[in-house]
């Protein structure tokens, strides 16, 4: 078992260092994908930096796609207009993508429905 567990931290700690300019924190929080004129997309952050965000969707990301990343908190929701940088798939049905954030939103959420 602790040969398995090992293998698992060795992969967890090289992706984490994969062409990082800024250091990452873990950082596990509900996050939602608003888009015009489509459906809200849920997922959970990974880690955070100063200059973007790590998600774990259901769904791969086109690299270049632009959302406003609602980020659940303790206290008030954050609006982040973001831009995915890349996308790779992470276990089973599971995607992990990058996000590089632009600037903060007011989200206007008018009848969309989650999915």
């Amino acid at each position: 078992m602790q040969e398995e567990i090992r293998r698992l931290l060795k992969e967890a700690i090289k992706s984490e260092h994969e062409r990082r300019a800024e250091a990452r924190h873990p950082f596990v929080y509900p996050v939602s994908i608003h888009r015009p004129n489509e459906p809200i997309d849920l997922g959970f952050s990974r880690d955070l930096s100063l200059k973007g965000i790590g998600l774990i969707l259901s769904r791969p990301w086109e690299p270049g796609s632009v959302g406003d990343l609602e980020i659940q908190s303790k206290a008030d929701p954050v609006c982040i207009k973001s831009e995915v940088r890349w996308s790779r798939e992470y276990g089973d049905g599971w995607h992990l993508v990058g996000w590089r954030f632009m600037s903060l939103v007011t989200l206007q959420i008018v009848a969309q429905t989650t999915r």
